[in-house]
Order: C-alpha cells, then structure tokens, then sequence
C-alpha cells in the first residue's frame, strides 16, 4: 500500500479499549502505527494500563465547565429518562449537556483527516461542527444517524428525520429524536464526512437515512490481529485446563448478556432442546458481564469468565468446539470475528452484518431470527462438524478479515481523500 506523504491521523472515540467498537478503534489506530502513518487517538476517559499513542481530550477550563455543568447534566439526564420511558437496555445517547473541549491544539490542527468512531456520549454535534477538516466516519452502530437511539429495530423512522420515537412514553412528530436528529442535519451540512461502514447491513441503512444518504459510503469490514487470534492444540489446552476432551464445549460471550439485543434468551430456549443425558457432556463457557443465573439449573456443566483480558481470549475461543453468537440486532462483532480467527466456527441469526462474515454451513451456521428450534439445529450441525467449519472459517479471516487488510484500506481511503 503506497502511503500519501507525511500524513496524519487523527481518531476520536470514548474510551481507547473499554467495549467493543473501542477496542475495534484501538486496533486500527496501533495497525496504521506499524505501517507508517502518524495517527494519534483523542478519547474521553483512557483505560488501557499503555496506551499507544492515546491522550485524554481535555475540557475547557472553567468552573462551569467542571463544577456545574455536570451537576445540570445529571438532574437532566434523570428527567429525561424518566418522561421518556428508555428501557434500561436500550442504549440513547440524549447528547445534552456534553463537556466542551479546545480544539485548537497540534493533533487535530496539524492533522489531514479526523476519524470518527463511537462518540454519542463524548462529543456533542456542535462540537462536531466545529472540526475543520474531511472527516472519516466508521458507523459502529446508527447513533450518528439517528435521533439518538444506536440501534432502531424495526423502526425506520432514520430515513424520515425521526420522530415518533417508540422508546419514548409520548411521542409525537416534533419530540426530542426529531430535535436531535434536525440538528446533526443542521450543524453538520457542510462538512467533509465520509462514512465507513462495517457491514453492508449498516451500509445501506446508512444510504437510505435522512442524515447520510448524499455521502460517500465506503464498506470496509473490521480486522483481527490473525497471529494473536490463531488455532491452537485443543488437547494440549483442555489438559491444560481440566476440560474434559470427551465434552462439548459451547462458548457464548457479550459485554452486557442482559441487554436483549445480544439474545441470550433465545441460547437458553436453543439449549433446552437438548435431551437431560447429552447436556451431562456439554460445558457452556460464558464470559463478559451480567450473567443469567438461570442457566446454572439446566443440568450443564457452567463455567462463567467474566470480563476476559484479550491475553485470554485465544485460549478461550481455542477451548471451545463452537462459538454461539445469537444477537437479534448486529453491526459486525468483534467476537465472531475473533473465534473464526481462531478456527472456531459461530452460530448467529442471520441478522445484521453476520452474513458478511458466516456463509451457512461452510463456515459456520446461520440460523432464522428469533427461532429457538433453528438456533438448536445449527448449533447442533456445527458441534459435529466443527473441525470442517473451523478450517473454512480461519480461511475466511486471513482473505479477508485481517487487521493489515482493514488498515489498507483505510489508507486507500485517506489517500483518495487527501488528493481530491
């Protein structure tokens, strides 16, 4: 990949590793340091015990802006969850009252192109409004679009402008998704924003929107460091780690398992198809955060991780023979694309970006939305041909989903941008 002369990259996201489309951001970030390019990452609140290349954004310097601002923003932001009703796993990004930042500083000044990532709850369209420079925008959910929902279901209501919102207890034409979706509109006319879509699924929502429709959508599908997430001598591993070689091993991962939007109780429905004398020989390894109990009295035997370093991760994928990815709604998940890396074949509907990634019964399975029954069938299907999926799936990750690949890309989209 030839590489314009001296440029520079700027990205902002909310936090460098903390979720999913942060950690998606980091990697990209890291990779387009190794291959060259001068890119720096802006974010609200930094996590990682050594970032590279990482610094906090700072707020301006005022009383207001560190004293009282945020006490207004709390007894507003309670209000306004309690008038509208957003179920507590729905994310909304309300975007009111957010902090103000200086952007007169070398890093976005001297920088040729500002990306843009997960940023509904650190940067405010205003402020957005202010950047004076082409502005890439990788779309991890539809928040940018959108009158501040990230997800919409089945509402379409983002290609009109919103309104309507059905996440609020009185909607109405005019009410607050209409107001935050008119103002993006507003303040943003005039930028230099092209989006950088995942997944074709989130591309053509992207296309059809009230907000995005006239930009330039450029697809370009997330990437994996193939030589951390690689196969590994099951085994080895499973002696290693007091796992029978003799069980299936059934893995399933989410940052929230109780947001619903990650399906897990389709799984549970899925795994009580399987008669009492099978579920004695099947381990269910679950890891990330608020784990439903009610699996522990199903008969299997339960191994719960919790949150998991990506040092462990590997290993993880590497134990299992089938990883279970049963989301109703979905972008492109890291998870997936990991335990394919792995040579571990997913299970997922057929939903969102998992077609991009999962051809059914070559790589993996895809099941009919929302059906228990086909879930149980698929996961069933993929146990006893694991070893066959696994490989196919590996081959798919190295044609197509490597971190090197994505950054390429990138570069070949920056390129365009800078010597237009």
């Amino acid at each position: 990949m030839v590489i314009t002369e001296k440029m520079k990259i700027t990205h902002f996201s909310t936090s460098d590793v903390q979720g999913g489309a942060a950690q998606a951001t980091y990697k990209l970030h890291t990779e387009l340091i190794k291959i060259g390019i001068d890119s720096t990452m802006l974010v609200r609140n930094s996590v990682s015990p050594k970032p590279i290349a990482v610094q906090e954004l700072k707020r301006i310097d005022t009383i207001y802006e560190h004293k009282i601002k945020p006490r207004i923003q709390k007894i507003t932001y309670n209000k306004l969850k309690s008038y509208y009703q957003v179920p507590a796993h729905i994310p909304f990004s309300w975007n009111k009252l957010l902090p103000e930042y200086d952007l007169n500083i070398p890093e976005i000044q001297n920088a040729d192109i500002i990306g843009l990532y997960w940023i509904g709850e650190f940067l405010s369209p205003e402020i957005i409004s202010k950047i004076e420079k082409p502005i890439v925008w990788r779309l991890s959910d539809i928040w940018p679009f959108s009158g501040g929902c990230h997800y919409p279901g089945t509402c379409t209501n983002y290609i009109t402008g919103c309104g309507n919102c059905h996440y609020f207890k009185i909607p109405s034409e005019n009410d607050f998704s209409h107001k935050l979706n008119q103002k993006k509109k507003d303040l943003w006319k005039s930028l230099d924003i092209t989006i950088a879509a995942p997944s074709k699924w989130i591309a053509e929502l992207a296309s059809k929107s009230n907000l995005f429709r006239n930009r330039n959508i450029e697809i370009i599908q997330t990437g994996v460091d193939e030589q951390h997430f690689k196969p590994n001598d099951k085994s080895v591993l499973r002696e290693i780690f007091n796992v029978p070689s003799e069980k299936t091993f059934i893995l399933f991962g989410a940052d929230s398992a109780s947001d619903e939007r990650k399906g897990i109780k389709y799984l549970i429905q899925a795994l009580e198809y399987f008669k009492p004398a099978e579920r004695k020989n099947i381990m269910l390894g679950i890891f990330g955060g608020n784990y439903d109990k009610s699996i522990d009295n199903m008969g299997f035997d339960v191994q719960y991780f919790g949150y998991v370093t990506e040092t462990f991760l590997p290993i993880l994928y590497n134990l299992s023979d089938v990883f279970i990815a049963p989301s109703i709604e979905e972008n492109l998940p890291n998870t997936v694309i990991e335990a394919m890396s792995c040579g571990i074949p997913s299970v997922s509907f057929q939903i969102g970006g998992m077609p991009d990634l999962i051809k059914h019964k070559i790589n993996g399975c895809m099941a009919d939305p929302c059906n228990a029954k086909n879930l149980f069938d698929n996961i069933k299907y993929s146990v006893e041909n694991s070893g066959s999926l696994g490989l196919e799936a590996r081959k798919t990750i190295i044609e197509s989903f490597t971190q090197r690949n994505q950054a390429n890309q990138y570069i070949k989209l920056y390129n365009s941008i800078k010597n237009k």
